[in-house]
Parts: C-alpha cells; sequence; structure tokens
C-alpha cells in the first residue's frame, strides 16, 4: 500500500462512481451502527442527492475502478441548484419514513443537520462557498489521498477568487485534518445521539478555510 498515492487517480464525479460513494458516506456517517442495513442504504442515497443538489464542484479519487475517495463543494456565484437530484432525494425520504424504523433514523438525519445550522448561523459570517462532503475509504487513509482530494478544492476554490469556505464535522470523524490544513474552528455543540440504542456524547463543529 506503500505506493498506493501514486496509483490513485483524481478525476470529475461520475454516476457510476454513486453506488461507491454511498458505501462511504455510511461508512464516514456510520448508519449501520443505528438503522437496519436498508434504511442506511437509503440514508445514503439522501445525503448523496442532497449533497448532489448543492455542489458546483465534485472530484473522485480512483483506485482500480474504485472510488476511494470524494470531496464535493461549492462556490456560491457558481452553482445551480439540480431539481433532477431534488425529486430523488424526495423519493428516498418518502421511503424511509414510510416504516417506524426508517422515521426514527431520518429524525436523528434531521437532527444533524439542525445542529449544522445553528452552528453556520452562530458565526454570523458569510462564506463565499462550503465543503459540501469531504471523505476517504477507511482503507486509503493515511496515504496523502485526502489531501491531494482537499487542494482540488482550494485550488478550485482560488480559480474562482473566492475569500472563504466553511464545512462540517465532528468527533466521528478525523477533524484535526482540518486543522493540519490550517482551517480554523469556529464553533462546536456537544450533543448527545442514539447509537444502537444508547444516549453518546458527540460533538459538532464547524471550519472555516481561507483562500
Amino acid at each position: 500500500m506503500e505506493n498506493l498515492k501514486n496509483k490513485v487517480i483524481i478525476r470529475d464525479l461520475s454516476e457510476r462512481d454513486f453506488e461507491d460513494i454511498e458505501n462511504i458516506i455510511a461508512d464516514t456517517w456510520h448508519y449501520n451502527d443505528f438503522c437496519t442495513k436498508k434504511n442506511a442504504e437509503k440514508l445514503s442515497r439522501i445525503f448523496l442527492y442532497s449533497c448532489l443538489d448543492k455542489r458546483s464542484f465534485a472530484q473522485v479519487a480512483e483506485l482500480d475502478g474504485k472510488a476511494v475517495g470524494i470531496i464535493m463543494g461549492r462556490h456560491n456565484d457558481s452553482y445551480k441548484k439540480s431539481f433532477k437530484y431534488k425529486l430523488k432525494s424526495i423519493s428516498q425520504i418518502i421511503s424511509l419514513v414510510s416504516t417506524k424504523s426508517g422515521r426514527k433514523a431520518a429524525k436523528i438525519f434531521l437532527g444533524v443537520n439542525g445542529t449544522d445550522n445553528e452552528l453556520l448561523k452562530e458565526t454570523k459570517s458569510k462564506y463565499d462557498g462550503e465543503v459540501v462532503f469531504f471523505a476517504v475509504d477507511k482503507d486509503c487513509r493515511g496515504y496523502g489521498v485526502g489531501k491531494s482530494l482537499f487542494n482540488t478544492f482550494t485550488n478550485y476554490m482560488k480559480q474562482k477568487k473566492a475569500n472563504n469556505f466553511f464545512l462540517f464535522t465532528d468527533t466521528s470523524c478525523n477533524y484535526k485534518f482540518y486543522e493540519h490544513q490550517n482551517l480554523v474552528r469556529r464553533g462546536q455543540k456537544n450533543v448527545k445521539v442514539e447509537v444502537n440504542g444508547k444516549q453518546e456524547d458527540m460533538q459538532f463543529f464547524i471550519y472555516e478555510g481561507n483562500i
């Protein structure tokens, strides 16, 4: 695996990558820890479609024909909402909330979104863009793949002459990565989240990056 970085191809996101990305999403946000496999798949699709709906930029890291990393971001003046992915998201939401277990999973999902919105509001700042989603397959972490992907977004924002951007993360992720990239934590919230029937303490963060 020591030469993994040299084998990875960074390229534009394609629809053929969606299944791989959904798996990365489920693993990153630990959906399988608090809902059934079927509901985890639906949540992953909902999250993916919501990201596609608000991104103007998307790159993947490919290894041996498989997407092993993803970064999606937005420059506020360069994106248009996609009616196509909005409809797909609504379809998955309807399917998810049609069962009791699905409604429970949806409640947790919406709770996280609410926390993120509160964090953004409390910064009282205006940003030129956002890292909508960024993750690397757990087997490919620590080899520079994430840094390569992250650099593609910051270079994109430089080309757009942006001044800054923000992103959300939490203690279930490697949030220290962003501090190594010189991002600044602008806020945090302590929240209890139900995992496997137990209440666990988590911290949610908002980070700011300057171009």
